[in-house]
């Protein structure tokens, strides 16, 4: 009698596609993109707009247009990365959703025998 082995992986849930997650990301990164706009320029307005001088206000121009710059540039670097981090995701869900199954087979008896 012999046994024979079988290794395979079983999908047990049909893969789901998430390609509409670029989209949803895409908007959320926006609307912190939008919202940082309206906070510098508010700060700006103040800084600016009221004609205030000096060095601390100097300063603080200074402060405020590197962070809207680093700001903007995590953004962008966010922007970049959601095809990348959807397709992690995709793979990661769908080896959630397979299983390693080994199937052995014994035989009992031969058709020669």
């Amino acid at each position: 009698m012999s046994e024979f082995s079988i290794q395979e992986s079983i999908v047990l849930i049909p893969e789901e596609d998430f390609s509409y997650k670029k989209a949803v990301l895409k908007s959320k990164v926006e609307d912190i993109l939008d919202e940082d706009q309206v906070f510098y320029k508010l700060a700006n307005n103040i800084l600016v707009g009221e004609d205030q001088k000096g060095k601390v206000i100097d300063t603080m121009k200074d402060v405020t247009n590197k962070r809207s710059s680093r700001d903007t540039g995590i953004n962008g670097r966010a922007l970049e990365k959601i095809p990348t981090i959807v397709r992690n995701f995709s793979d990661q869900v769908a080896n959630m959703k397979t299983q390693k199954a080994t199937i052995t087979f014994k035989e009992i008896a031969s058709l020669y025998d």
